[in-house]
């Protein structure tokens, strides 16, 4: 069964930026001041960040419920459509919060400054844990 996805734009409500956050016309969300967050609670299954690639784009680190998920490299190439940057699928149906901290430039090659968003794709398929648990 395909799981049902909503987008949530990095300029709704419901995202707390936290920081010297920008947003432009694109929506994307943008910062490059470490310990700046963005912050999303979602009800559901999975969680997905959408970039535009860039080669400004730095690291942040990355928490689900309070955990970290590590430091993630920002993409630097691409043909300029939205990609996935992050994703945490299969998560038990339920309300969770993510958290990004720009941490600083790429971990991979010391280049890009900047932590910069488009939206978040929230999973909510309910019957994921229903088959996960039917496989064990």
């Amino acid at each position: 069964m395909a799981s049902e996805i909503e987008e949530v734009f990095c300029n709704n409500g419901s995202v707390r930026l936290v920081g010297d956050w920008w947003v432009n016309g694109t929506p994307t969300a943008h910062t490059r001041t470490s310990g700046d967050y963005a912050e999303f609670t979602f009800q559901g299954s999975g969680i997905e960040v959408q970039v535009y690639p860039n080669a400004d784009r730095g690291s942040a680190e990355i928490f689900i419920d309070g955990q970290s998920r590590g430091v993630v490299d920002g993409p630097t190439s691409g043909d300029d459509a939205k990609t996935v940057w992050f994703s945490e699928i299969g998560l038990p149906f339920a309300m969770h919060t993510i958290r990004m901290v720009r941490h600083g430039s790429r971990q991979s090659d010391g280049g890009g400054e900047l932590l910069a968003f488009v939206s978040f794709l929230v999973h909510k398929n309910k019957d994921a844990d229903t088959a996960a648990l039917a496989m064990q």
